[in-house]
């Protein structure tokens, strides 16, 4: 049986390589559109978002440990018979006890009340005083039995006990706090300019925001430093005393300042700001020769 006739008219289909789109480049070379694979995202726009991302989380952090009463709390042990609940913030104090379903909250520090003592429990201790050394001066004990001794036990009190730098070291504490909120807003401010500009910018732009970002960790540490640092000294912090919420998160925001900050650093130096990926340098182009 004779082979079949060929197919008349049936097109001969040769396949044929796409036709390249061609430009003139300013040189007068003829280029022509790459067909390697697309480039990796922008190292520098992924450094720059996820900074981003964390400066607007320490923002909320900043305002939310600068407004909670929640850096210290003190509660009564259980088995004491007047169960009492304070919690000490950077701008007030709040107090529950049984009378009170809530917690009812003033200023804090108060200057006649958390600044300074009564000037009666320096009469009280004088008067209580009084009768125990002319005790000892009758015994023959002249050096415990002189005013002077009562004079000099008034001023170590008064030394001791009128909260001399407290109120100083927790008002530095809430004015340092309150600047980290203004420097945070501003570094979130300048990271969205850098990331939404031009290559320049993003390859510059860490200097500045790395600079605020510093800024701001500095003053979160001096915030939760003094405030460590009274816990640890004054009296007023005794026994069922703890470092609460606000205090933890405050060290957490200047850890993770210090690690964008650091981010920054390392782009720099491992070169990531100063060049461009290679679809920014040919444009996607690639000479024909």
């Amino acid at each position: 049986m004779a082979g079949a006739p060929p197919v008349i008219g049936a097109p001969h289909q040769d396949k044929k390589p796409p036709v390249s789109q061609c430009r003139l480049t300013p040189s007068g070379r003829q280029s022509v559109l790459s067909l390697r694979p697309q480039a990796t995202p922008n190292m520098k726009i992924i450094i720059y978002s996820i900074i981003l991302i964390i400066s607007i989380v320490n923002l909320f952090f900043s305002i939310y440990t600068f407004r909670t009463p929640n850096w210290i709390r003190f509660d009564s042990p259980k088995s004491s018979p007047f169960q009492l609940t304070s919690i000490f913030g950077l701008k007030e104090k709040c107090d529950k006890s049984a009378d009170y379903s809530q917690f009812q909250c003033r200023k804090f520090p108060e200057k006649s009340k958390d600044c300074s003592i009564d000037i009666n429990l320096f009469k009280t201790n004088q008067l209580t005083l009084q009768p125990a050394l002319k005790l000892l001066k009758n015994r023959g004990d002249e050096s415990l039995g002189d005013q002077d001794q009562v004079n000099q036990f008034n001023a170590h009190t008064h030394q001791t006990k009128s909260g001399f730098g407290f109120c100083e070291k927790w008002n530095t504490a809430a004015y340092t706090s309150q600047l980290s909120i203004i420097i945070n807003l501003i570094s979130v401010f300048c990271i969205f300019i850098v990331l939404i500009g031009n290559n320049y910018r993003k390859e510059n732009g860490w200097k500045v925001c790395g600079g605020l970002i510093l800024i701001h960790a500095i003053f979160q540490t001096i915030s939760w430093s003094l405030i460590i640092k009274v816990f640890n000294e004054d009296d007023r912090f005794y026994l069922g005393s703890n470092l609460s919420l606000s205090t933890y998160i405050s060290i957490l925001t200047s850890i993770l300042d210090l690690m964008c900050f650091t981010t920054l650093i390392c782009g720099e130096f491992s070169g990531v700001f100063k060049h461009s990926n290679q679809a920014e340098e040919d444009d996607d182009y690639v000479p024909i020769n």
